[in-house]
């Protein structure tokens, strides 16, 4: 079943949220009372929410099943909201995929292309031998028309105890969208990591692209989109210490994946250290939008040294390129108040550090502790309650804005998010194109053109840069009606050309802006343009943040 509704936000629209806001929801009643629960959350590019709500039908510890629905529902910065609830028999699978298993659902979503999203589950031959079960990808548009399903491959099974562990692959997103994503999972009774490559059509299709195998000794591991349109895979490596305490030695390294290709290059040394290492707390990656490449943080637990007694959490902050070269390494301390936590990397620099414990007072609440964390090691609050509030499954999102979504406690038949803004270390640098390499444009956004007077499109960086070939700078009119496409392989460099080392000139056709009192705007490619240093793709501009409208009146050329 699909519905469309449009609701008032307790404050403003999500496109402009404020430093704190509400969102709620009441959801129709159902034959059957029971409250909807907010299991996750995930976010588009643009920042358009997606999550998934489920009904608690029965317990069967230590399962908790819900009630067998797909229930998704899509907040659009505009404040429009769509969903759609598809049953078990529409989907065509199995009542396992509805139990939730030590908070594991074996469902799960990811926006993985503009208005489509790739859901996995598993379908088993024979649900009482747990080596019959195979993981699926499903895709589906967010009306809930169902556009393909393809088999990804087995699913993980404890080979010691033989029970299914849904949940255990990572799926990583490709930093060019339409080049699909990355699939890492634990091959059952080995040492091994399988990595798939897959590509998700215009239509919806799954295409298999490569399969790689690599095996590993250590964990955490972790898999990396790099900026280059290719994969990373970046995990420890320990040497046995030769002195008393006889604690192993460490390194971090990785091996990298191009787009489409299964062959492994590597592995490259990204960082090692001569101090004994206790244990390593956290391994986060991600390619960055503040600097060059990708950035991974590394927490360590360091043996205490000489005359001391409590061993130091120590933050790694590793910087290196597509190539597997490091070009930065910063390491700074940790303020050691939170337990058992997790860190995001945020687009504005820096880091959020949040744990999530129950509520001792309340078993229906979690609390949220948090905070971002800069390089110095300095400290930014949030300004709402501390700890604050959140349900059953507390799967916090932060959206491309600095933006923290903080699902609350659900009553009755209405769910809420809380929402405030987190600091943005490198705000200064952002002037509205969800870029922070780009300095100014002309015409700049808002702006109010005569086409008469515009023959040229002007980028101007804040650091240096060369154009690279195959990536394309777009011309769209409002509604997505491509108006001009241009690139560096296309013409030569006759329509794009640097005007000096920070800033990029783009030729206009004459009849590309043929409207009056007409909305436009301009989409570029990641990779459109590198770093002339240090030969890396920088990120493009991929929503309408760089808009501008034609007079009303004007005399075509």
């Amino acid at each position: 079943m699909k519905l469309l509704f449009i609701f008032l936000l307790s404050i403003i629209l999500l496109l402009i949220l404020p430093v704190k806001s509400s969102i709620s929801f009441q959801e129709p009643q159902p034959a059957i009372p029971s409250t909807p629960r907010v299991l996750g959350t995930d976010c588009f590019d643009d920042g358009t929410i997606v999550l998934r709500t489920v009904r608690l039908n029965y317990t069967a510890p230590p399962k908790l099943c819900v009630e067998e629905n797909l229930t998704i529902r899509t907040i659009y910065p505009n404040g429009t909201v769509k969903g759609f609830d598809l049953s078990a028999n529409t989907l065509d699978i199995q009542p396992l995929n509805f139990c939730l298993l030590a908070k594991a659902s074996p469902i799960r979503f990811y926006p993985i292309r503009k208005n489509l999203l790739l859901i996995t589950y598993t379908i088993a031959e024979d649900e009482n031998n747990p080596y019959t079960y195979n993981d699926w990808g499903m895709t589906i548009d967010l009306d809930g028309i169902i556009k393909n399903k393809t088999r990804l491959g087995p699913s993980y099974v404890n080979s010691t105890t033989n029970e299914w562990i849904p949940g255990r692959e990572s799926i990583i997103l490709n930093v060019h969208r339409e080049n699909g994503f990355i699939r890492g999972l634990p091959v059952t009774g080995t040492n091994s990591l399988v990595l798939q490559q897959f590509k998700v059509n215009e239509n919806g299709e799954i295409q298999s692209l490569a399969k790689t195998y690599l095996n590993y000794t250590a964990i955490p591991t972790e898999i990396v989109a790099t900026m280059d349109g290719g994969y990373a895979v970046i995990y420890p490596d320990y040497s046995p210490a030769t002195t008393i305490p006889l604690t192993p030695l460490m390194s971090i390294r990785g091996f990298f994946l191009q787009n489409g290709n299964p062959e492994k290059q590597g592995p490259f040394v990204l960082y090692q250290t001569s101090n004994p290492v206790s244990k390593i707390i956290l391994l986060d990656c991600d390619f960055t939008k503040v600097g060059y490449g990708q950035t991974c943080i590394l927490v360590l637990n360091l043996a205490p040294a000489i005359g001391q007694t409590v061993a130091q959490n120590t933050f790694i902050k590793i910087d290196f390129l597509s190539t597997g070269t490091v070009y930065n390494i910063t390491i700074f301390q940790n303020p050691a108040d939170l337990t058992n936590f997790a860190i995001m990397s945020l687009d504005y620099g820096g880091y959020f550090l949040f744990s999530i414990a129950p509520n001792p007072n309340n078993i229906a609440l979690n609390n949220l502790y948090g905070y971002v964390l800069d390089e110095q090691s300095k400290r930014y609050d949030w300004n709402i309650s501390y700890p604050a509030p959140t349900n059953f499954a507390g799967d916090v999102l932060i959206l491309p804005n600095n933006t923290l979504i903080i699902p609350q406690v659900e009553t009755g038949q209405t769910w809420r998010l809380l929402t405030t803004d987190l600091y943005k270390i490198e705000g200064a640098r952002d002037h509205g194109y969800g870029n922070l390499h780009i300095s100014s444009t002309i015409p700049n956004i808002n702006d109010i053109i005569d086409p008469s007077n515009i023959g040229t499109l002007t980028i101007k960086f804040y650091n240096r840069v060369n154009l690279s070939p195959y990536r394309n700078v777009t011309i769209l009119q409002d509604g997505g009606i491509v108006r001009q496409t241009t690139s560096v392989s296309d013409d030569n460099g006759d329509f794009v050309k640097l005007i000096d080392d920070y800033t990029i000139e783009i030729k206009v056709i004459d009849s590309t802006f043929n409207q009056p009192n007409t909305k436009y705007y301009i989409l570029m490619d990641d990779g459109f343009v590198e770093s002339k240093d240090l030969k890396e793709p920088i990120i493009g501009i991929q929503d309408d943040s760089w808009r501008f409208i034609t007079g009303k009146f004007f005399i075509l050329k």
